[in-house]
């Protein structure tokens, strides 16, 4: 909430929701049906004054994306994306776990039929599989566009993945996406009725081992537990702890903090006319006080988290936590205030909306969300070959009772990863 009007944290989708995929199944399991509605579309891509709707139907698709980045081989090259991702999504007899050498061993062999299947994308550069796909580098304006995709689901663009971590990005739009009524915080409050006695705006100062379990201590005292499971960011976590040993463990893991973040734009809109749910608008140059060239823009539903005749709106790109760092406090104002005109002005100019129709706005960037969320890298690891094969953090540690979820750990960042990581916190218990 933000002087009476609610928005969600970030720009954010639920996807991949429908039966037979993670996220679908958590939720089945644990009784929770989220309020949501299908979307016919995750997002409306704007690029050079062309939109490209990214319609779940794959032939709906390849047809918008013709019309905007005309290529002989588009069908095939996403006929084969919409492949790996279903043989990826039925592949669920695995499980990831470093807590000691034979779980290590016996988590490769899981993975060695997922490997085999998957091999020759796992071994190939996505940017270089692409251009050979396609028999030539493709229009920088086509390539600019797969970066953008990329960039939303695993933070980086296709030059420093593998082509399998690609494909799940580009693939994710043709599964459900659902739009959420009354925001993502109305699934945690629903998890929050099924979960017994739960805290909020309460932080942990320390966690200590203690025989039989841990002693959780707080700003308002202490509470014992036979089993703790972290969510704070793994590299994070050392700070929790007193022993060296475990200060050791996480601090190994401080490598993975990509110091990515996210830079955010809310806004009340007057309802004049019908929106889609997203959208995401594509520059040729990358904003200053950026690393990215797209903004990611979501409009809550006409009927819901309604100001009475204003839309909730949120806009996220990603930017640097070392951006926004050693700067005086009228620097950091003036930075933050610019980019928050430069992402108005560009909604306002590809959204054909007016100025006066903008009820409030203001804006968050990593130091926000460090002040209010105790963190200020967004986006969970950055999936690159040099993270995978067990680079990655396991959902079990070493240490007896200690156990971490989240999108630091496996399986990365997005409901679907998070929920990913839950299965397997549940398989190596």
């Amino acid at each position: 909430m933000h002087r009476g009007f609610r928005y969600n944290a970030g720009a954010t989708t639920f996807a991949p929701y429908e039966e037979g995929l993670p996220l679908y199944d958590f939720f089945k399991k644990i009784d929770i049906s989220p309020r949501t509605k299908p979307l016919k579309y995750s997002h409306i891509v704007i690029q050079n004054n062309k939109r490209i709707k990214r319609f779940l139907d794959l032939d709906s698709f390849v047809f918008e994306l013709n019309n905007s980045h005309y290529h002989q081989k588009n069908f095939e090259f996403y006929t084969l994306i919409k492949s790996i991702c279903d043989n990826f999504y039925k592949q669920q007899n695995y499980r990831y776990s470093k807590k000691n050498t034979a779980a290590k061993l016996s988590s490769m062999l899981s993975f060695a039929p997922f490997a085999v299947k998957f091999l020759p994308y796992l071994l190939q550069n996505a940017k270089s599989f692409i251009e050979r796909f396609f028999g030539a580098p493709l229009d920088p304006e086509y390539q600019r566009f797969i970066d953008a995709q990329t960039l939303i689901a695993v933070q980086v663009d296709s030059s420093k993945i593998n082509f399998l971590t690609a494909a799940l990005a580009l693939g994710y739009p043709f599964y459900e996406s659902h739009y959420v009524f009354g925001g993502m915080g109305e699934i945690f409050e629903q998890m929050r009725g099924v979960m017994g006695e739960v805290r909020t705006k309460e932080d942990v100062r320390a966690v200590l081992e203690m025989r039989g379990g841990y002693e959780v201590q707080t700003q308002n005292g202490s509470f014992t537990a036979k089993n703790i499971v972290l969510n704070a960011p793994i590299f994070d976590s050392s700070k929790l702890f007193g022993k060296t040993v475990h200060k050791n463990y996480f601090d190994s893991y401080k490598k993975l903090d990509s110091g990515q973040s996210a830079f955010v734009v809310y806004m009340s809109v007057k309802k004049r006319k019908s929106y889609a749910h997203h959208y995401q608008i594509i520059e040729k140059e990358i904003f200053a006080g950026a690393i990215s060239s797209s903004v990611f823009v979501s409009f809550s539903d006409e009927e819901d988290m309604a100001f009475g005749e204003y839309y909730s709106v949120t806009a996220s790109l990603h930017t640097a936590c070392s951006f926004w760092d050693g700067l005086t406090r009228g620097e950091y104002d003036k930075k933050k205030e610019a980019l928050k005109e430069r992402v108005t002005a560009l909604i306002c100019d590809k959204l054909y909306l007016k100025r006066d129709d903008i009820k409030e706005s203001f804006s968050a960037t990593p130091k926000s969300f460090e002040r209010y969320i105790g963190r200020a890298s967004l986006g969970g690891v950055i999936m690159t070959p040099k993270n995978q094969f067990f680079g990655v953090a396991s959902n079990d540690t070493p240490f007896e009772g200690l156990y971490a979820v989240g999108d630091t750990v496996f399986a990365a960042q997005g409901w679907n990863g998070v929920v990913m990581g839950v299965r397997n916190l549940e398989c190596t218990m």
